[in-house]
């Protein structure tokens, strides 16, 4: 079921949206779990580290600002849920590192 319908969904990935994109997969049944997140800040390098999980998916990003960091890790969960479908395209990968602060 889960990645027949995901393929449904005609989802493009954007960074700039990922956290309500993913939220919207859930809400329309393409996920049966509710994206979960975990936040951690590294003092030393004043970064965000947030993970994200769903459908024994993850994701993480690194950022300056703890909403930078959680859209990256959505939008890294919305790329491989997809990439999981059969669904794949080498710019949505690029984009996550152009976008880590690492």
């Amino acid at each position: 079921g889960l990645w027949k319908n995901m393929k449904d969904a005609r989802i493009v990935p954007d960074i700039e949206n990922s956290i309500n994109q993913l939220q919207e997969l859930y809400q329309k049944k393409y996920l049966d779990s509710v994206p979960e997140y975990e936040y951690e800040h590294d003092d030393f390098t004043n970064r965000w580290h947030v993970s994200c999980r769903t459908e024994g998916i993850s994701g993480w990003g690194k950022a300056k600002s703890k909403v930078r960091a959680k859209k990256i890790a959505a939008y890294m969960v919305i790329v491989h849920l997809l990439e999981s479908a059969g669904i794949s395209d080498d710019a949505w990968k690029s984009i996550i590192w152009q976008n880590m602060e690492l």
